[in-house]
């Protein structure tokens, strides 16, 4: 079997190297952007419930709240078409859904219009919320269907530091995705350009190297036979031209110490 030349060697060590490290930060990059992208949403479902919450208070303690405006414009808002088109992704639909529940987790108000009545004092955003601590769940619409989760944020309706209602802000995960998607094809499409460079930046240094020693190689040879070849520049391998030197010296200090009967024999591979 051929053994690989040095070149081939130090290539494939190179390779290893770059493989090696380009997998395990793009590994950890691509691992993170879903954490990262969702938690930036929840952070925005946050101030939507505060905000919200202070709107509904003067209805939620009149009681009116179902009978109001805000109920029509809940209802619009969920109609409403942006056709916008963010960093290269369509948004053709709102995708958040606002419910409101009394002190008692009974829903009184919801922009779906499906779920008036009932009774979510049990769900985390709902009972945590009411009980003065932070609201949230994130659950799956679909189960076992890990790109159904929606995730729900509330916040407490005060009246003078008194807790008379919670507003829950939703917003499916799947309408996040196709930005987490996006970031994920476009850090792929980087990496693979980035190893491609550092390989090609390899070969060529391996080229560069395996040259160098070759040349230093052949110079030792050819000074072993009794020949005078001209030392390796220092310009294409700076450390070459030194070693051809010392390695001239070493075999002319070896020549003189075996005429005169001397043992101790140093060679080019000697410090």
């Amino acid at each position: 079997m051929r053994r690989l030349s040095l070149t081939a060697r130090l290539f494939l060590v190179y390779t290893l190297f770059v493989a090696l490290a380009g997998w395990f930060v793009l590994h950890l990059v691509l691992v993170e952007i879903k954490p990262a992208v969702r938690q930036s949403t929840e952070e925005t479902l946050v101030d939507t419930a505060n905000l919200v919450a202070e709107i509904v208070r003067e209805d939620l303690m009149a009681g009116t709240l179902a009978q109001g405006s805000l109920a029509q414009v809940l209802e619009a808002y969920g109609r409403r078409q942006p056709d916008a088109s963010i960093w290269g992704v369509d948004k053709k639909e709102v995708t958040h859904r606002i419910y409101v529940t009394d002190a008692r987790g009974i829903v009184v108000l919801d922009s779906s219009g499906r779920d008036v009545g009932l009774d979510y004092s049990r769900w985390n955003d709902v009972y945590l919320t009411l009980r003065g601590q932070y609201g949230a769940r994130t659950t799956e619409e679909v189960p076992g269907d890990e790109r159904s989760t929606v995730m729900y944020v509330a916040a407490p309706v005060m009246d003078e530091g008194r807790i008379i209602g919670s507003v829950t802000v939703t917003k499916p995960n799947r309408s996040v995705q196709p930005f987490m998607e996006r970031a994920q094809r476009r850090l792929v499409g980087l990496a693979t350009v980035l190893i491609a460079g550092g390989l090609a930046i390899g070969a060529l240094l391996s080229w560069w190297l395996s040259r160098a020693i070759r040349r230093l190689t052949h110079y030792a040879d050819a000074v072993t036979e009794g020949a005078r070849p001209v030392a390796p520049g220092r310009r294409s391998a700076p450390h070459s031209g030194s070693a051809a030197s010392a390695c001239s010296s070493s075999i002319r200090w070896t020549s003189t110490s075996r005429a005169s009967g001397r043992s101790n024999t140093p060679s080019c591979s000697s410090g």
